[in-house]
C-alpha cells in the first residue's frame, strides 16, 4: 500500500481520485457559505480521508465518518462519497496607509452575495499496486458564481473579457456593484498596464472582481489574492495617482 498527501493537482485519468468542490450561498445565514466535496474514487484506492477547515459545520455526509481533529474517513461503501458543510468566510483587517478603506472587511458573505477566498482542501489517501494514484480538483458554483484558484464570487454578475499581451482579463461586475468607471475603461487601463509595466512573469489569466460597496465597508480599497486574482471596490476611479486597479494588478 502506498500513501500520498494533498499536493499539486494531477492530470485526470482512470486511476485518479476526482474531487469537485461545490460552493454555494446560504442566504438565511449571512457570513457563511455552503461547501460540498464530491469525490469519485477509483478501485485502487485503499483509504481516503478529508480534513475540514477550522470552523466548518458538517450538515451531510455520505460515505464518510468523523474522526478526531476535524478529519473524516471514507467508509468504502460507495465510490462517490461526499461531504457538505457550512463555513464562515468573513475576514477583517485593520489596514492603514493609502490603500486602507473606511471599514475592516477583506472577505465577506453578505447573504445575497459573497466574495471570499476559495476554501483550502486537505486530503490524504493510500492505494494498492504499482504506479501512483493522484488527485484532480475542480471547482463549481451552485447557481451563479465564478472562481479562480484563490478568489470566489457568488451571486448574480456579468463578465467582460479582454485578451492582450498574452493575458486574458476577466472583469466580474456583480449586479450589486455600481461602477464609477465603465468596464471598457477599466479593461483599457489594465491591458495598457500589462504592456507598459513588466514586473516579473505575467499571469496567463487575471480575474478582477468589482467589490460592491453598498452593503459592506471594506478594510482596504483592493486586494490581490492567489495567482491572478484580485478585487477592487466598485467606487475606485482610474484617474488618480493611487489607481487601485493598477496597484492590485502589479501585485
Amino acid at each position: 500500500t502506498r500513501t500520498a498527501g494533498d499536493g499539486p493537482a494531477a492530470t485526470a485519468s482512470a486511476s485518479e481520485i476526482r474531487l469537485t468542490q461545490e460552493l454555494g450561498l446560504t442566504p438565511d445565514t449571512p457570513g457563511e457559505i455552503s461547501v460540498t466535496l464530491q469525490y469519485r474514487v477509483p478501485p485502487a484506492v485503499a483509504d481516503l480521508s478529508a480534513r475540514l477547515p477550522a470552523g466548518a459545520t458538517v450538515t451531510a455526509a455520505d460515505g464518510f465518518v468523523p474522526r478526531d481533529g476535524g478529519e473524516y474517513a471514507w467508509t468504502r461503501r460507495t465510490d462517490t462519497p461526499s461531504l457538505t458543510y457550512r463555513l464562515p468566510v468573513n475576514e477583517t483587517r485593520d489596514a492603514t496607509g493609502p490603500i486602507a478603506g473606511p471599514g475592516d472587511y477583506t472577505f465577506v458573505d453578505a447573504g445575497p452575495w459573497a466574495l471570499f477566498q476559495r476554501p483550502q482542501i486537505q486530503a490524504g489517501w493510500s492505494w494498492r499496486g504499482g504506479g501512483r494514484v493522484g488527485l484532480t480538483r475542480a471547482v463549481e458554483t451552485v447557481r451563479e458564481g465564478i472562481a479562480s484558484d484563490g478568489l470566489v464570487y457568488l451571486g448574480a454578475h456579468d463578465v467582460r473579457s479582454r485578451t492582450a499581451h498574452g493575458q486574458t482579463f476577466r472583469l466580474v461586475v456583480p449586479d450589486r456593484a455600481t461602477l464609477v468607471e465603465s468596464p471598457g475603461r477599466i479593461l483599457d487601463s489594465l491591458t495598457a498596464a500589462s504592456d507598459q509595466l513588466r514586473v516579473g512573469d505575467r499571469d496567463e489569466n487575471v480575474l478582477v472582481i468589482a467589490a460592491p460597496t453598498t452593503a459592506v465597508e471594506w478594510g482596504v480599497r483592493g486586494l490581490q489574492y492567489g495567482d491572478g486574482g484580485m478585487w477592487v471596490r466598485d467606487s475606485e476611479p482610474l484617474d488618480t495617482p493611487e489607481n487601485t486597479w493598477i496597484h492590485e494588478y502589479v501585485h
